[in-house]
Order: structure tokens, then sequence, then C-alpha cells
């Protein structure tokens, strides 16, 4: 073989080589070339929608503002400024999904790459009501923003006012057990007397007309009293016995009684080392007269060893009351 036939059979040898090579990087780029608008496509599905906002709570304040009219007077003008506070720790959801944030310190919160769609929005915080912002579009590529003021929760324990140590203070604030015993309560239970509504408190319970409470025994002869009883804040136990005249207080003239348990209640003294119960008075200084009339009848005891009466017996009485106020001098008959 000559030197140019060698020569022009390696040149189609290479000719086919770049031949197999080509196709399969052509091949390569017709897909990328196909796939990628695909993908492009695709890409603002996946980011989604963004939710943010800030949770507040709304405060309204007063101020006065002294200033000097045309003739020189003093003039005061009070004026009502309102305030946005925001709310730490505020959660946000979207009902049924595993979307949610927490507020910042600026009450501020940003929920990403939401799927398109409607969804409800729950906003929440301890110690305020809960709101449900129902049917929100969300949509892709775009910013909703959502300002929310939610409303603090009233509860009962941070409006009642107890003197449990010693001092007016509201429920809430004490770490002392107490129990709180309304007059709505003794009305439901058709107590005649204020022995009968206590044994339906936790905790409190009764040896003949004695208190005890958490198991502390009422009275230990010789020893003295366990259990204190105070009438607004003033001892109010016999004292001959250490007994508790419970038909001496008017059932109507209360205004709640306030049960302390626990050692706390050494407080007012070594009579209430097993615990104090304080009865308050209401002290409007209304002028009132009080009637309660009460009746009923026993039936039949189960077992005929407990009868010890031919005839149905018949328990009945009234109590009258009349509350006056001399010259900021309460006075109450009974």
């Amino acid at each position: 073989m000559s030197i140019k036939n060698a020569w022009a059979l390696g040149q189609k040898v290479n000719a086919k080589m770049q031949s197999r090579v080509l196709l399969p990087a052509a091949s390569i780029f017709t897909v990328c070339l196909i796939t990628f608008p695909l993908f492009a496509l695709a890409q603002p599905a996946l980011r989604g929608g963004t939710l943010r906002g800030i949770v507040y709570e709304s405060r309204t304040a007063l101020e006065r503002i002294t200033r000097l009219d045309s003739l020189g007077n003093f003039e005061t003008t009070t004026i009502r400024k309102r305030a946005e506070v925001p709310i730490i720790g505020a959660r946000v959801q979207l009902r049924g999904t595993s979307y949610g944030a927490i507020a910042d310190t600026a009450g501020f919160y940003q929920i990403k790459n939401i799927p398109r769609g409607i969804y409800d929005i729950i906003y929440s915080a301890p110690g305020y009501q809960t709101f449900i912002f129902k049917s929100i579009s969300i949509k892709n590529d775009t910013i909703t923003e959502i300002d929310m003021a939610l409303s603090p929760v009233v509860s009962e324990a941070s409006e009642i006012t107890v003197t449990a140590d010693r001092y007016e203070r509201k429920l809430q604030e004490l770490s002392l057990s107490v129990s709180i015993l309304k007059p709505d309560f003794i009305v439901e239970r058709n107590s005649n007397t204020l022995d009968d509504a206590l044994r339906h408190i936790s905790g409190v319970s009764f040896t003949n007309q004695t208190p005890n409470i958490r198991a502390s025994s009422g009275v230990s002869f010789g020893v003295g009293n366990r259990v204190q009883l105070l009438l607004d804040n003033v001892p109010f136990l016999a004292p001959d016995d250490g007994s508790a005249r419970w038909d001496a207080f008017p059932v109507d003239f209360i205004e709640r009684i306030e049960v302390i348990k626990g050692a706390s209640s050494a407080l007012y003294g070594s009579a209430g080392l097993g615990g104090t119960l304080n009865i308050v008075t209401k002290n409007d200084f209304q002028t009132r007269t009080s009637l309660l009339t009460y009746a009923g009848i026993f039936d039949n005891p189960a077992f005929d060893i407990w009868r010890w009466s031919e005839r149905a017996r018949l328990q009945s009485g009234f109590e009258l009351s009349h509350a006056q106020n001399f010259v900021h001098f309460p006075f109450t008959a009974r």
C-alpha cells in the first residue's frame, strides 16, 4: 500500500468516528432543548405564593392635654389615642395544612411557598380570642398581606379580687390554692346554711359542724382550731369552744366565700394552719330587706329499721334579714 492510499483510508476512519461522536451529542442537545421549557413552565407552580402581615392588639388610651385659650385660661381636653401593640409569639396557620408561622417581636409573620388555592387562616395567641379568616385566595408569585387584630380574653380569674394573702389581689396573680364560692352557687344548690354549700367544695369536709380542709382536723381538744373562719377578715370563731355559728350568716348579703387551702393560711393566725374560710359580705351600703323561705318533706327510708316515725316529716323555715347604712356605718339585722 502506498503512502497516498494509507492517508485516504485514515481520513475515512476519522470521519466515521466523528459522526459517531456527534450523533449522541446532538441527541442530548435535542432532549435538553425540549425539556428545558417544560421545566421552566413548572417553576412558578413550585414557588407558590406568600402570606405575610402583622398580628397586634388594638388598645385605646385617654390622654389629657392642657392649653391656654384666647382669654388666658387653662383648658383641658381629653383625647383618645389608639395604639397597636404587637403580639409576640402569635401563631398563624393554614387550616388543614402544615403551613404556618410564629410572629416575631414586632408581631410580623411570613409564610412562603404556599400552593395556589383557597385557605382558611387561623390566628391564635395565648390570652387572646382565636380568629379564623375564611376563604383567602393564594396565587402563585403573589404576596398577600393581612394585618390581624386579636381581642384579649377577659377571664373570670382576671377580674375576681381576693384577699387570700391579706391584701386585695387578682385571683390569677396568686400562687395560693384558693376556691371561690359565689352566692349563685348557694342558691342553685338550695342550701339553707353556709355549711351545706361548703360541703360541695373540693377538699372541704365536715365533722358534725366543724369544717376540715384537705383532711386537716378542724378542732383538736386542748390544742385549738386548725381551720380559721373569718368574716370580712375578722375572726368569727366562738371564743369558748372554737366552733362556728353557721346560722349567724345572712346568705343573701354574702358577696363571696374564699376557701384558702394549704399552709399559706397561717397568715391569719395559729387557728388557720389547716386552712381558712373568709366570708366577704357586700359593701355597696344599699338598704335592702331579704326574706328567704324554704320547705321540704322527707320520703320514707329504704329500710324499715331506719323509720323512726310513722308520720311524714316536714322541714320548713324562713330567714328575714335587713341591711342599712347609718352614716357610713353598716348595720345588719337577722
